[in-house]
């Protein structure tokens, strides 16, 4: 039953995903404002940091699943009550950051499960690499480098 049910919220989540992304013409701030908004009450976010810019190719929905499966973890298995997303796009490699106030955990001390393995997966396939770590403070960081032209 609990496997059922993971499957049919990932089937919503990847339809909400390629609806957010079809409705924005790839635009991924708004995209993410979207899923920000489905959380609304779960969550406080700072979106601040996400400027509006056309991502072409796969690159918006790979970075799009990145966002959502940042945000799942960081409230399910951190039980996060804020979270902040930004686009750095000033250096020749683009960042997405994905933080927040959960429990985290050690990267080096836990295996990955198939959620950051299948994050990692989406940013090479779009040039990019994935990068998770523990924050001082507590909490999660993840950062996706990628090419802007990917």
């Amino acid at each position: 039953a609990e496997l059922a049910a993971r499957v049919e919220q990932t089937a919503r989540e990847l339809a909400h995903s390629y609806s957010s992304l079809s409705a924005t013409g790839g635009k991924i701030g708004n995209a993410v404002r979207t899923l920000a908004q489905r959380h609304e009450g779960r969550a406080t976010f700072d979106l601040s940091g996400l400027p509006e810019v056309h991502l072409g190719g796969s690159t918006a929905p790979h970075l799009h699943r990145i966002v959502q499966e940042s945000v799942t973890n960081a409230m399910r298995h951190g039980s996060a009550t804020h979270i902040r997303i930004a686009l750095k796009t000033e250096s020749p490699l683009w960042q997405l950051i994905i933080e927040d106030n959960g429990s985290g955990f050690y990267p080096s001390q836990t295996p990955p499960g198939l959620g950051l393995q299948t994050m990692a997966y989406r940013a090479a396939q779009i040039g990019g690499a994935l990068r998770v770590e523990k924050n001082a403070g507590g909490g999660m960081r993840v950062t996706c480098e990628f090419p802007p032209a990917s």
